[in-house]
């Protein structure tokens, strides 16, 4: 998304909405245009999409292959963030790995590895090094360790795929106008 006036990445609001019963069960192509509806009543909110060339990251498989191992038929799906920036992906499709690294980088990621199904991999980026903390004589981790590059390695290291920088076409949603909404 870009645009939008600088209060849509700092204010929250808890929207609690309701669909009419009578219209039956709801589908998600309706859902979405409900939502749509209140955003643009309660908002004001006018928006539009456009093909744009953005710089990216395009994951790939490395040259030596990939390390992810197919899921078993009968896993229930499972995303488990654990200790130290770990990640366990259970029969989780390769656009899970995109996503999340996405978010953790805050820039597209797009999927260009070529692998459908679903898999199960681990994700352990390295922790910070307190002797790299000191040789720097940084305060705080946050100074010394960029916890966006720990992923990148790891994804390389223990997935054996690439974050490779590129450009492409994506198509991103402009936000045209947002107003406050008033109390009820």
């Amino acid at each position: 998304m870009q645009g939008g006036p600088g209060w849509l990445d700092i204010d929250r609001f808890d929207i609690a909405a309701k669909a009419d019963d009578a219209a039956g069960p709801v589908n998600g192509a309706q859902f979405r245009a409900m939502i749509q509806t209140l955003l643009e009543d309660r908002f004001k909110l006018a928006l539009h999409r456009e093909t744009k060339e953005l710089s990216v990251y395009a994951l790939v498989v490395a040259k030596n292959g990939h390390k992810l191992q197919k899921a078993k038929d009968d896993e229930q799906p499972l995303f488990a963030p654990g200790k130290m920036g770990q990640m366990t992906f259970r029969k989780m499709p390769v656009v899970a790995l995109v996503n999340t690294v996405s978010n953790i980088l805050q820039t597209p990621v797009i999927d260009r590895t070529g692998l459908t199904g679903f898999f199960d991999y681990t994700l352990e980026p390295a922790p910070p090094d307190p002797n790299q903390m000191r040789a720097t004589g940084a305060a705080s981790p946050v100074t010394a360790y960029n916890f966006g590059d720990a992923v990148i390695a790891a994804v390389q290291e223990q997935l054996g795929l690439r974050l490779e920088k590129q450009k492409a076409p994506l198509e991103i949603t402009i936000i045209d106008h947002a107003d406050q909404p008033t109390e009820n």
